[in-house]
This record gives structure tokens, C-alpha cells and sequence, in this order.
């Protein structure tokens, strides 16, 4: 037998070896930690369903990725409905501001016809 023979078999054993490790090893996730989690292992309580309602704290003791995605998707979503709130106080403020602008305005001219007409009754 050629040495290349020898090297090919070689090579080919070895990734047959590598391939049935693969197939025998679990694939972890990269948010997934090292420890056994599944889905089943998280309570119901632990995550709100109503996911808007409130912002919640993260506990420390419970490290399970799933846990962790659905309180990131809870506290997000609550998040963006708070920051569409403050948009939507500025596009009010804006417009109370106008408001408050034109009203004093119009206040200043009331001012100043009432002045006027009180000199003409006076005689100024």
C-alpha cells in the first residue's frame, strides 16, 4: 500500500469518529447554559403572561435562557408601549404649547382694546 492510501484511511477514520461524537453530543445554543434546560423546566408564574403590563426585574438566581428570552420579550414589549406613551405626551405638550402661545397672544390684544377703550370713556 501507498503512504497516501495509509493517510486517506486515516483521515477518513477520523472523521467518521468525529461524526458519531457529533451525533452523540447535544448541540448547546449559544444562549443555552451548560446544565440540561428545557423549556418544561420553566413555571408558569415565573413569566408573566401579559407582557405589557409592567416592567419587571431580573431574578439572579434563575439563569435558564428560556426564562431569560421571555422576560427580555416582556420587559421590550413594555418598553416600547412606555416610549410610544412619551411620544405621544410630546406631540401633546407641542401642541398645548401652541396653544398657550396663541392664547396669550390673543390675551395681549384683549389687553389692549380693553385699555383703549377704557382711555375713551375716561377721556385720555
Amino acid at each position: 500500500m501507498n503512504i497516501l492510501n495509509i493517510i486517506l484511511i486515516i483521515l477518513l477514520v477520523y472523521i467518521l469518529i468525529q461524526c458519531y461524537l457529533c451525533n452523540n453530543n447535544r448541540f448547546l445554543e449559544s444562549m443555552e447554559n451548560k446544565e440540561d434546560v428545557k423549556k418544561e423546566d420553566v413555571k408558569k408564574d415565573d413569566v408573566k403572561k401579559t407582557p405589557s403590563t409592567s416592567y419587571s426585574d431580573y431574578d439572579s438566581e434563575k439563569k435558564n435562557p428560556y426564562y431569560l428570552a421571555l422576560k427580555n420579550a416582556s420587559n421590550i414589549s413594555y418598553l416600547k408601549d412606555e416610549m410610544n406613551g412619551i411620544r405621544q405626551m410630546k406631540k401633546d405638550m407641542e401642541e398645548l404649547s401652541l396653544n398657550v402661545k396663541q392664547n396669550t397672544s390673543n390675551l395681549t390684544e384683549i389687553a389692549k382694546q380693553i385699555g383703549e377703550v377704557s382711555n375713551k370713556i375716561v377721556g385720555k
